[in-house]
């Protein structure tokens, strides 16, 4: 008898007893791989300089060394006996660059005089045009 009452104790209770709902385990949210640089000379490496926009001052007056440096090599190059005519093309626009000699005496050239003209071939600001550069 006492074993019938342990055993039906023991079933009402497991009756009584309140279910778990189901739960859905959700795993922790990981944090994004952050990259650590270790010093700051790698930083600035992975940066690229920022170039200044040129502007018609900026080129005006300016040797064929310093036009070479900043605006690289010509698209095309014409000679004439004291004049040079330097074309440079990029996407946006086209730029004519004059290169004279300042003197009879002197063999560097200098810019003198340049145009700008978009790549329909009309007339543009020459300042936008640098910009592009």
């Amino acid at each position: 008898m006492q074993k019938a009452f342990i055993v039906l104790a023991t079933l009402a209770l497991g009756a009584c007893a309140t279910q778990q709902p189901n739960t859905i385990k959700v795993p922790p949210k990981v944090p994004p791989k952050v990259t650590v640089f270790s010093t700051v000379k790698s930083v600035l490496a992975r940066i690229s300089p920022i170039k200044p926009k040129l502007k018609v001052r900026d080129v005006l007056g300016k040797n064929s060394d310093w036009v070479r440096a900043n605006l690289g090599t010509p698209s095309f190059e014409r000679a004439e006996l004291d004049a040079h005519i330097w074309m440079y093309k990029n996407k946006k626009c086209i730029l004519s660059l004059f290169l004279y000699t300042k003197s009879s005496h002197e063999a560097e050239l200098s810019v003198l005089h340049f145009d700008a003209r978009n790549r329909s071939g009309d007339n543009m600001d020459r300042n936008v045009c640098l910009a592009t550069y």
